[in-house]
C-alpha cells in the first residue's frame, strides 16, 4: 500500500514541474531530515556558496530573495535588516548565502527554489545536481522503498496546504494502491484464461472485454459474476462463509473500483445487449485518459517488397493506430503516411545511442501534427526518463527530448516530418517483452517459431516474415532482462527445441528470425510452453496452455489460409449488403470490436476497399477468426461461398 502511495505522489510532483518538486524536497528534509540525508538530496554547502552569487546578478534579485525567504519565514526581521547593513551588493550576497547555508536543509532547499523563481538559468546551468525535477526521478527507488506512511501523509498535508496538490490530486494518491491493484489484477485475470469473456479485444493498445450481465437480463448464472466476485474476495468485500452472496453487490464494488482508476476508460457499453452483453475497456496512460483518444485501423498498402500505412483524420485530435500504437495528436483533417524502416538509415555510430523501438517513415501536410506519441518498452521509471526520439533528416541526427513520458509513450512535439525512432543508452534494466508463435505445417511434422521481442515490436512486420505460418494467439506479456540467457521448454516427451539457449537483445528488424523453433509430432494438439532463465529453470518468466488447431487431420488448409488464396476474387465478389451482415456477425461472435467495425464501414469509401479491409483484419486475428468469417459467409452468401470452393480448399 505504502509503496504505491509513494510511487504515485512522486509521479504527481514531477508531472506538476520544479516548484512543486522544490517544495517537496524542503518538507521531506523538515519531516524526515535523516531519509532526506540518505537519499542524498543535500548539496554541499562550499559549492553552493561558490554557486549561487554567479546567478544574483542584481540588486532588485537580492531584494526580492530577502522578501521571499521574509515572508516564508525562513529569515527573521533582524536577520534580514542584518544582510542589508553590509557595505556593498556583493558582500550582502555573500552574508545572505552564507546565513542561508548555516540555517539547515529546509531553508537551503527553499532559498534555492526562490532563486530559481527570480533566475531560471540557476537550474538550467547545473542540470542534475540541483534541478528539483531530476533529483526527484533519481532517488524515486529508494524514497518509495524507504519511506513511511507517516511521511507520505504529512507530505499530503503539506503539499495542499502549499496549494501544490488539490484535493483530488491527494485523494488519488491515497487510493493508488486500490486503483493499481485492481489494474494489475485484471491484466492478471485476462491473461490467466480463467474467465469466459473476459479478454483482450486489441493487445497492442491494452484494450478488453469484459461480460456484464446485469441481475435483471435472464439466465444469470454464476459463471456470469465471477470476476466481480473474485474481485470482492480479493479485496475482503466478500469472505465466503461469513457473508451472504450478492452479485448485485459484488458488480457494484467492481463497478466502483473501476470507476477510481483513471486508466481504465470505458471505450463502448453493450451491457445491454441481449445476446453478449458486456463492456470494453482500454487501458491508458494518466495523461492520455484526460483527452478523448481514438482508435483507428488503417489501410496497408505495398509497393514491392516496401509496406505502408494510410489513414484520413477527419478531425483534429489524439487518435492510436491498432497496429503499431503510434498516436497521432493532429490539429485539423489531414492524411498520415507511415510505415517501418531499417535503423542503417538513421546512423547512430557516432552518438553511442542504441534502438529503443522501431524506426518510422512519417508523412503528412506540414503543421497538421501537432505531437507524435511513440510506444516504449522500458519497465523503470529511471530509465524512460532518459530516452529520446531520433529525427533523420537531410543526412543530419537530431536528438528529441520528449515533452512527457508515460508508462507506455514518448511523447514528443513535431515540426517537419521525415524518420523517427526511439533511442537510450545502454542499460542493463529490466524492459518489457512479448513471445509471438507461429505454427508451420512441414511434410511430416510440426514447426513451431517461438520469438522473445520488445513488447514494442510491431507484430503487423513479424507476421509479414511468417506468410507461411499460422499465428497462434495468446496472452504475450513478459518482462525481461538485457543479455539475460533464456531458454524454452514444452512438455511432450519427443520435441526437439533449438537453440538451448538465447542471450536477449533488442531486435528491431527486418529479418526478424526465430528466437527458438520446436519440432513437434503431427498428432500433438496442445502443449505446454515456458520461457526462462537458462540458470534458473523453475523461475519461468512466461508460461502458457497453447492450442494447435491450425491443420487437420484431413489436410485441409487452415482458415487463414483458405482466405488468403480466394482473397481477390473475394472482394470482387462480395457486395455492399453482404459486408453490412458479415460486419454484424463478426461485431456479435467478438471477433471484431467496435471500433474495427467503424473503421470498415467509414473509413473506407468504395465497397471493393470495405471488402479488401475486412478480410485482411480477420485473416490477422488467426485461425478462429478466420474459420468464424468462412462459416457466416456460407450463410449469408452460399453461391459465393461455393464459387470461391472454400469447402475444398487443402494443403498444397
Amino acid at each position: 500500500v505504502k509503496l504505491e502511495k509513494a510511487r504515485c505522489l512522486i509521479g504527481l510532483l514531477v508531472e506538476k514541474g520544479r516548484a512543486a518538486s522544490g517544495k517537496c524536497i524542503s518538507k521531506l528534509a523538515e519531516r524526515d531530515p535523516n531519509l532526506y540525508r540518505t537519499l542524498g538530496l543535500r548539496s554541499d554547502s562550499r559549492s553552493l556558496c561558490r554557486m549561487i552569487p554567479a546567478f544574483i546578478k542584481s540588486a532588485a534579485v537580492l531584494e526580492g530573495l530577502l522578501k521571499d525567504m521574509q515572508e516564508m519565514k525562513q529569515l527573521s526581521d533582524g536577520e534580514v535588516e542584518e544582510v542589508k547593513k553590509q557595505a556593498s551588493t556583493h558582500y550582502r550576497i555573500s552574508h545572505l548565502t552564507s546565513m542561508v547555508m548555516r540555517k539547515g536543509d529546509t531553508v537551503r532547499e527553499n532559498f534555492l527554489s526562490k532563486l530559481a523563481e527570480r533566475n531560471p538559468e540557476f537550474y538550467s546551468t547545473h542540470g542534475p545536481g540541483l534541478d528539483p525535477v531530476d533529483r526527484l526521478m533519481q532517488v524515486q527507488s529508494q524514497f518509495v522503498d524507504s519511506v513511511s506512511d507517516a511521511v507520505i501523509e504529512g507530505l499530503l498535508k503539506d503539499m495542499l496546504e502549499m496549494k501544490v496538490l488539490s484535493d483530488e490530486d491527494v485523494e488519488e494518491v491515497r487510493y493508488a494502491p486500490q486503483n493499481t491493484g485492481l489494474q494489475s489484477w485484471l491484466v492478471e485475470q485476462i491473461n490467466s484464461g480463467r474467465y469466459p469473456g473476459l479478454s483482450w479485444t486489441n493487445e497492442v493498445i491494452k484494450q478488453f472485454r469484459i461480460p456484464w450481465k446485469h441481475d435483471d437480463q435472464k439466465d444469470l448464472t454464476p459463471e456470469d459474476t465471477m470476476i466481480f466476485k473474485d474481485w470482492a474476495v480479493a479485496t475482503g468485500q466478500y469472505r465466503k462463509g461469513i457473508d451472504q452472496p450478492d452479485p448485485a453487490d459484488w458488480r457494484r464494488h467492481f463497478q466502483h473500483a473501476v470507476d477510481k482508476v483513471k486508466r481504465l476508460v470505458l471505450h463502448a457499453d453493450h451491457s445491454r445487449d441481449p445476446v453478449d452483453p458486456h463492456k470494453i475497456y482500454w487501458i491508458s496512460s494518466k495523461s492520455l485518459a484526460v483527452t478523448e483518444l481514438r482508435t483507428f485501423r488503417p489501410t496497408i498498402h505495398h509497393e514491392g517488397y516496401h509496406k505502408y500505412y494510410r489513414f484520413s483524420f477527419k478531425k483534429g485530435g489524439e487518435y492510436q493506430c491498432e497496429i503499431t500504437a503510434l498516436i497521432f495528436d493532429v490539429t485539423s483533417p489531414a492524411e498520415v503516411v507511415y510505415g517501418t524502416e531499417q535503423w542503417e538509415k538513421c546512423p547512430l555510430d557516432q552518438s553511442s545511442l542504441l534502438p529503443a523501438g522501431p524506426l518510422y517513415d512519417i508523412n503528412t501536410p506540414s503543421g497538421a501534427l501537432k505531437h507524435l506519441s511513440f510506444p516504449h518498452s522500458e519497465c523503470s521509471p529511471e530509465v524512460q526518463n532518459h530516452l529520446m526520439v531520433a529525427h533523420y533528416k537531410n543526412d543530419n541526427v537530431q536528438m528529441i527530448k520528449p515533452s512527457e513520458v508515460t508508462e507506455t509513450h514518448i511523447k514528443i512535439k513535431v515540426t517537419e516530418m521525415s524518420l523517427f525512432g526511439l533511442v537510450r543508452r545502454w542499460l542493463n534494466y529490466k524492459s518489457k517483452a512479448q513471445v509471438l508463435l507461429f505454427l508451420r505445417q512441414l511434410a511430416k511434422i510440426k514447426k513451431l517459431n517461438v520469438f522473445l521481442l520488445s513488447s514494442n515490436v510491431v507484430l503487423d512486420d513479424v507476421q509479414e516474415k511468417q506468410k507461411d505460418s499460422i499465428f497462434i494467439e495468446t496472452s504475450s506479456h513478459c518482462v525481461v532482462l538485457e543479455e539475460e540467457k533464456y531458454s524454452v521448454s514444452c512438455d511432450q516427451e519427443n520435441a526437439h527445441v533449438q537453440p538451448d539457449t538465447y542471450d536477449f537483445v533488442r531486435d528491431y528488424g527486418p529479418n526478424f528470425p526465430p528466437t527458438f523453433e520446436i519440432f513437434l509430432n503431427n498428432d500433438v494438439e496442445e502443449l505446454t510452453l515456458k520461457v526462462f532463465k537458462s540458470t534458473k529453470r523453475d523461475a519461468s518468466v512466461w508460461s502458457r496452455r497453447v492450442l494447435l488447431d491450425g491443420f487437420s487431420s484431413s489436410g485441409q488448409a487452415p482458415p487463414g489460409e483458405r482466405l488468403k488464396v480466394v482473397r481477390t476474387r473475394l472482394i470482387e465478389g462480395l457486395n455492399a449488403s453482404v459486408i453490412r451482415d458479415l460486419l454484424d456477425d463478426m461485431l456479435h461472435m467478438n471477433v471484431l470490436n467496435d471500433g474495427e467495425v467503424e473503421s470498415v464501414k467509414e473509413g473506407q469509401t468504395c465497397t471493393k476497399d470495405k471488402a479488401s479491409c475486412l478480410i485482411d483484419m480477420v485473416r490477422k486475428k488467426g485461425t478462429s477468426a478466420s474459420g468464424k468469417l468462412i462459416s457466416k459467409l456460407a450463410e449469408r452468401d452460399p453461391a459465393l461461398y461455393d464459387t470461391l470452393g472454400l469447402h475444398r480448399q487443402s494443403v498444397d
